[in-house]
C-alpha cells in the first residue's frame, strides 16, 4: 500500500494496493471508514460511528463528518484503489465533539486507515473472509452503524423514497437489509439504493 497526498481543501487522497481478490476491492471504502472512525475515537470522539455504506459520523450531529469514495485502476504496479476521504463538517459543527476531543489530522487518519486495510488483507489471506469481502469485518461494522435497528428511509439514488422500515443488518457482500412496514425484507446494494434517517431535512 503506497502513496498519499492532500487533494484540495478538506480532502485526503490515498492510493492503496491491498493484496486481495479483485472482486473484494469494492469493500475497501467500507474497511477504510472503520479506520477513519478509529482515528476519531483515538482523538477523543468516543461516540463516532458509521453510516452505510462508507461514511463516518459524529454523535449527536448524526450526519457525515467524513465521506469516503474509492476508484479502482491498474498501472505498472498492478491493481490499486484511489481512496478520497472528504471532511464534511462545517463551521460550528465542532459542537458535536466532546470538549476534550479534536479532529484527527491527515497523518492520524492515514495511519488508522492503513492499519485497518492491512488487518483486512491479513484476514482475507488467512481465509477468514472466504464467504465474501465484508465477512471478516462485518461484526465490527454492524456494531458501529448508528442507524442499526432504527427506522430509516430507503431511497433511490435520485433521492426519491422507495420504502420505509427498520435497518436489520448487512450481508457479507455489503448489502443492506431493511424490514419494511409490512414485515417484508428488502435487500439491496449501495448502487441500488441508499439510506437516510426519516427526520432528515
Amino acid at each position: 500500500m503506497t502513496g498519499s497526498r492532500g487533494a484540495g481543501v478538506g480532502e485526503l487522497e490515498l492510493t492503496l494496493r491491498p493484496r486481495v481478490p479483485m472482486g473484494y476491492l469494492v469493500a475497501l471504502p467500507a474497511v477504510a471508514s472503520l479506520g477513519v472512525m478509529d482515528a476519531l475515537v483515538d482523538a477523543g470522539n468516543s461516540e463516532a460511528g458509521l453510516l452505510w455504506p462508507r461514511d463516518v459520523a459524529l454523535v449527536p450531529a448524526g450526519r457525515p463528518a467524513f465521506e469516503l469514495d474509492g476508484r479502482g485502476g491498474y498501472d505498472d504496479g498492478g491493481v490499486f484503489v484511489r481512496l478520497a476521504i472528504r471532511r464534511t463538517l462545517g463551521d460550528g459543527d465542532d459542537a458535536a465533539m466532546p470538549d476534550d476531543a479534536a479532529m484527527p489530522d491527515d497523518a492520524a487518519i492515514e495511519r488508522a486507515v492503513r492499519e485497518r486495510v492491512s488487518t483486512w488483507e491479513g484476514d482475507v489471506a488467512a481465509g477468514r473472509s472466504a464467504g465474501g469481502p465484508w465477512a471478516a469485518f462485518l461484526p465490527d461494522y454492524f456494531d458501529h452503524e448508528l442507524r442499526m435497528g432504527r427506522e430509516v428511509e430507503v431511497t433511490y439514488p435520485n433521492g426519491r423514497v422507495m420504502a420505509r422500515g427498520r435497518l436489520a443488518g448487512f450481508d457479507i457482500w455489503g448489502r443492506a437489509t431493511v424490514v419494511d412496514e409490512s414485515g417484508h425484507e428488502l435487500e439491496f446494494s449501495a448502487e441500488q439504493a441508499l439510506l437516510r434517517s426519516p427526520d432528515r431535512e
